[in-house]
């Protein structure tokens, strides 16, 4: 059976997805601008809306390109469509996230989500059949679902624990990937975040721990994420703070975020303060690395670390050499 996909692409897509393919589908807008006598052009994003925009016209071109006399045969044209239904399935479940703002999101769901399925109703009636409305309902329930559970050091829940996840386009340059954020969210009683996503590869960050896991999902996973283990990272530049010839350590008494020496801001001129980029606090020096332990270990509070048996500060919150955090069962050496 050979179907009409002129007529469909016609008939259908266009008049559905035009004026969301003609609103955003140019993608960036360039404009002129005369500065100091020069003439220079000045180009800038419209929306994030153009990617999904020229998807759809990429989309609709391929379509035509594989056309035998503006014709396919059945199976052809529903392996094709496979695509546009995987595109509806994952644009629905991101527009419930806080990717879009107010009017990019109802622009997406009147523009887009709404026509595209209408579309695929008005598709499967003229083609008599259910296929397209099936696989749709088929491809949603198959949507994996990730179980994030934040523990402890001994294994116990952390609840309301700030979670933000994003999404990774290119995860083979690790933390330097291209990340786009998702959403902020946070841990339960029992210190777990459930919520379904897309295949891919996503980032999680604690700021509060300054950690970061790069993880992909491909079917439904539950991933235990324990944050005072490991080296530690800035808040800011992600880079490692932790381990021999590290720099200073700084921290936020407020929002409890970790800073390298590069990343907090300074105020003053003579006596410069070093603040939180964040809430504007003042840090507080994170010591753990000493010239003469066993003199720095008579005084009150300094503790050992258990798995390398490094003398750390009082004020240490964690090994500066392996990245421990301090636990309660940690004694401070006495006096």
């Amino acid at each position: 059976m050979k179907i009409n996909v002129h007529r469909i692409i016609t008939t259908l897509f266009n008049t559905k997805l035009n004026e969301f393919i003609a609103r955003f589908g140019e993608g960036k807008i360039f404009e002129t601008m005369q500065t100091g006598g020069l003439m220079e052009i000045k180009v800038r994003n419209t929306s994030t809306l153009g990617r999904y925009a020229d998807w759809l016209a990429n989309f609709r071109d391929e379509l035509y390109s594989k056309c035998v006399d503006w014709s396919l045969e059945s199976d052809s044209f529903k392996e094709e469509l496979e695509t546009l239904m995987q595109f509806y399935v994952n644009t629905e479940h991101l527009s419930r996230f806080g990717v879009f703002t107010n009017d990019e999101k109802n622009y997406l769901v009147d523009q887009l989500l709404k026509p595209l399925e209408h579309f695929f109703h008005l598709l499967d009636r003229e083609l008599r059949m259910t296929h397209f409305s099936k696989e749709i309902c088929i491809l949603t329930s198959q949507t994996p679902e990730i179980t994030i559970k934040i523990v402890d050091f001994h294994g116990f829940p952390l609840c309301q624990v700030e979670t933000q996840i994003s999404y990774v386009k290119a995860p083979i340059f690790g933390m330097y990937s291209k990340t786009i954020p998702l959403c902020t969210l946070r841990t339960d009683s029992s210190g777990t975040i459930q919520m379904k996503l897309p295949k891919g590869h996503y980032r999680i960050d604690l700021e509060k721990y300054g950690k970061t896991w790069i993880e992909g999902l491909q079917e439904d996973r539950e991933i235990t994420l324990e944050p005072f283990r490991g080296v530690v990272t800035c808040g800011k530049c992600r880079k490692e703070v932790t381990g021999f010839l590290r720099p200073k350590v700084w921290q936020c008494p407020r929002c409890e975020k970790i800073f390298c020496g590069n990343c907090y801001r300074q105020k003053g001129i003579l006596f410069k303060k070093r603040l939180c980029p964040y809430c504007s606090s003042e840090l507080n020096r994170l010591l753990g690395s000493f010239a003469n332990p066993e003199k720095e270990a008579v005084e009150d509070g300094n503790w050992k670390c258990p798995r390398c048996m490094r003398i750390n500060a009082a004020t240490a919150r964690f090994c500066t050499r392996c990245g421990e955090w301090r636990t309660y069962e940690t004694a401070a050496i006495p006096r």
